[in-house]
């Protein structure tokens, strides 16, 4: 007997291993262990071969007939499913193809009834054995969900076995669904259960490729492997249905609903589009917190956001969110799948919901958006297009929808989530096929030559193929030929890297192809680089399944109006959520349509990358031997390379001077604390608390304070920080100017951003983004110092380019240097 722990719901769960044996046959594993009513009753049941019982209503049988019958209909269904699926016709294949079935029933004293069957199914292409194992509940087991008097213990084994990988899949998938549907009763507390774990492997595998089946985001591992999942169904699949529904596509869709338990909290249904196997989105909680994070970081840090780029397959849930910036004037949408559109609209129509903020339309559709253009071409295509003929109109008639968005079927109400409450009955096919006749081509006109911000959505996938392409210098410099002056790029890349085991990114072939494009980023282009101006990285944990991390790379304009860069690196939260509240419409932010997670903490938190991608960073060959590696670290937490023991001493001259109290070897850490005890202002804060003393020039405190941070203090402009510091209760304030460099006994860490190619300053680095503010404050030895020795540095480096404050550098040579005239006036 298993163990009675067993009877809960969210065990008992279907196994399903899928596994490629040979470069010529596809194999799949399929086990299954749940519990079943024996009165069970359905449509597969209900067959010529089915005896007369007791009542003559065709319940209440015994276990030995329920469990033939569930055999003979699984064999009969899987038999029919294979003749369809090759023959591309149900109406060709009987209802009688042979099959062989042969039970075996016992009858045993303190165990009970069982009956163990075995069915197989062999023609010219395709191999099924299922072996199907039943064992009656006679003990009494307390449960006080459900009386398990009736029921019994089921167990399957199922192998298939094909010369065609999409066939042996099919049809694994197609017993699932035959047990589910052939167990269930209405008047019991189990239906169908999830599946417990998925994984395929080749025996002789294609150098560089991981199937897609081993992705996270696989139908075998969001769905059939999901320990949550309760009960499922396949609404539609390409494969199948794309015949009837005129449906034209050379990927594979399919579209499912399945209910999820929320860690035993409650229940929700919910829908999911997958693409060759690959979850796109779906009606989750964490499918829109993942086009949230893809999206408002880029859009909330671009004030000028009116032209918006989407290179994606799958771009609904990224253009829900665009679309709720006031300011977007033209979205321009490349690369989707165009039939995974029209059946998002039919199945999910809540991703194409934009009411209230929807432009011109009047059906609330975010895809009939006047601002919104969908190119038909494939992003190669376009991007050759558009480069080569940026004015080149792709001719058509204005797009219209004839959709009624009233695609959900009548409504069974079986207790699961209002937010997504779907019908149980079969789908219409022939409203897609209505839908789809009836909607016209897009328009695309190419207005212009630049985007303020461009997204592209790397398939989420794990062959090399595509990300090699996706994530290639050549394809991404195309793009960047299209970002507009301090314009944004922002790009999904994957997930956090492993901390255990950095090694195991070379198993990966996205992951490779991820790491090339991160060591480009900001490379020279005489370098084969990008040369962004800055980039950095992201992760939102809480879109899991679907990618957690992202990267965004600046077009700089630092002297602009607002650059984008000072405005994703604001330290102040209380400015992205006014930014927010701002810039989206009203209608965006009502509670039914508003942002589940993004807001100005959440934004804060972006502008720092993860310690995994710090240690991922010191692991790479580009970048471990830099200094930020190689010296920063290590000795950051090595408190004997700290050094703060001073003394501040009066000068009839300087009026005061600093100097050290302990011998400090060179390359040491000089007062660290300078960092702790520090007042921050941030590029935008800065220039706010000029435009205030421009406005009101008698308001002297506001003056005065701006004067304390030129005379005291120093702009930061690492990368990740911006705007200016002072020094607000340590000893460093004291330190003196070095009027001949050289002889600065302490300087900045200024050659941490310098790279091992020709010195040139990097833009990417998570080590100094993580630490920006320390980075642009933390002061080092230049030599050897003894006890007693004053503490100078050159005020040169106060400033972010010396040679773009003359009058400062003048002062400093004439003023200070040879008219001893300091930056505060002697007490």
């Amino acid at each position: 007997m298993r163990p009675a722990s067993c009877i809960f719901k969210w065990i008992c769960m279907i196994i399903f291993l899928a596994s490629f044996k040979t470069s010529i046959a596809s194999q799949y594993h399929l086990t299954y262990d749940g519990i079943i009513s024996k009165t069970v009753s359905t449509t597969l049941l209900v067959t010529e071969t089915t005896p007369p019982d007791n009542n003559g209503d065709g319940k209440s049988l015994t276990l030995r007939n329920v469990g033939e019958q569930i055999s003979i209909a699984i064999g009969r269904s899987v038999a029919r499913k294979s003749c369809h699926l090759k023959q591309n016709d149900e109406h060709v294949c009987a209802n009688d193809i042979p099959i062989e079935n042969d039970c075996v029933y016992k009858n045993e004293f303190n165990i009970g009834t069982s009956l163990t069957c075995q069915v197989r199914y062999v023609d010219s292409s395709i191999g099924i054995d299922v072996n199907m194992n039943f064992q009656e509940i006679t003990e009494d087991v307390e449960n006080e969900d459900v009386d398990l008097k009736g029921y019994a213990f089921l167990g399957v084994d199922a192998v298939v076995r094909s010369i065609k990988n999409e066939l042996s899949r099919e049809m694994a998938i197609h017993i699932v669904e035959s047990i589910e549907e052939t167990t269930e009763d209405e008047s019991s507390f189990w239906s169908m259960h999830g599946t417990k774990g998925v994984r395929r492997t080749h025996h002789q595998q294609k150098s560089g490729r991981n199937e897609a089946s081993q992705s996270p985001l696989s139908v075998e591992s969001t769905i059939l492997s999901n320990h949550g999942i309760e009960r499922k169904r396949r609404l539609f699949s390409s494969n199948i249905n794309a015949t009837t529904a005129k449906i034209s596509t050379k990927d594979t869709i399919e579209i499912w609903e399945y209910d999820f338990n929320e860690r035993g909290r409650f229940t929700s249904t919910r829908r999911a589009l997958f693409l060759d196997s690959i979850l796109q989105y779906d009606t989750s909680i964490n499918s829109k917190v993942h086009a949230e994070a893809f999206v408002h970081p880029s859009m909330i840090a671009n004030p000028f956001a009116r032209r918006v780029l989407i290179l994606s397959a799958s771009p609904l849930p990224m253009l829900r969110e665009i679309l709720k910036y006031k300011e977007v004037e033209h979205v321009e949408i490349v690369g989707a799948n165009i039939a995974s559109l029209d059946l998002t609209r039919i199945f999910m129509p809540e991703l194409d919901d934009c009411s209230g903020y929807a432009s011109g339309n009047g059906n609330n559709s975010c895809l009939d958006d006047d601002r919104v253009k969908l190119v038909l071409e494939n992003t190669d295509e376009w991007l050759h297009d558009f480069l080569t003929n940026p004015k080149n109109v792709i001719d058509d008639d204005d797009d219209e929808d004839e959709n009624n968005d009233d695609d959900d079927d009548d409504d069974d109400d079986d207790g699961d989530d209002d937010d997504n409450d779907y019908g149980r009955d079969d789908i219409d096919i022939n409203k897609i096929t209505e839908w789809i006749e009836g909607r016209k081509n897009w328009i695309t006109i190419k207005d212009e030559l630049d985007f303020y911000v461009i997204m592209v959505d790397v398939p989420m996938e794990s062959t090399s193929e595509n990300a090699d392409h996706w994530l290639s210098v050549s394809f991404i410099d195309k793009i960047k030929r299209l970002i507009s002056d301090d314009g944004i790029l922002v790009a999904n890349i994957g997930y956090s890297p492993s901390m255990e085991d950095q090694s195991r990114a070379k198993l990966e072939p996205m992951l490779e192809a991820r790491n090339k494009f991160l060591h480009e980023l900001s490379r020279d282009e005489e370098l084969g680089g990008l040369e962004f101006e800055s980039a950095t990285l992201y992760d939102e944990p809480f879109s899991a399944p679907f990618m957690t991390s992202f990267v965004v790379a600046f077009e700089l304009d630092k002297y602009g109006e607002d650059p984008s860069y000072d405005r994703f690196y604001r330290k102040n939260f209380a400015a992205i959520d006014l930014d927010i509240a701002e810039r989206l419409h009203p209608a965006a932010l009502h509670p039914s349509m508003s942002l589940k997670l993004y807001d100005g903490p959440t934004h804060i938190l972006y502008t720092r990358p993860s310690r995994a991608w710090e240690t991922w960073y010191c692991n790479q060959p580009l970048y471990k031997d830099l200094k930020p590696c190689t010296t920063f670290l290590p000795n950051l937490f090595d408190f004997s390379r700290h050094h703060s023991k001073t003394e501040v001493r009066r000068d009839p001259i300087k009026g005061r001077s600093l100097f050290t109290l302990e011998d400090i070897p060179s390359g040491n850490f000089f007062l660290l604390e300078d960092a702790v005890w520090n007042l921050k202002l941030d590029a935008r804060e800065w220039k706010a608390l000029n435009k205030f003393i421009a406005d009101f020039a008698d308001a002297k405190m506001y003056s005065d304070l701006r004067d304390f941070f030129l005379a005291y203090g120093y702009e930061i402009e690492t990368i990740g920080s911006t705007g200016w510091g002072v020094s607000l209760a340590t000893n460093q304030t004291f330190t003196n100017h070095a009027c001949d460099a050289k002889y600065a006994t302490v300087s900045t860490i200024e050659d941490l951003t310098e790279s091992v190619d020709k010195g040139v300053d990097v833009g990417f680095s998570p080590v100094i983004t993580r630490r920006g503010e320390m980075v642009g404050t933390l002061s080092v030895s230049t030599r050897d110092l003894l006890a007693g020795e004053e503490i100078t540095q050159d005020y040169k480096s106060f400033r972010e380019d010396i040679t773009k404050h003359p009058e400062f550098e003048k002062f400093l040579s004439q003023s200070m240097c040879e008219d001893n005239i300091g930056l505060v006036p002697l007490e």
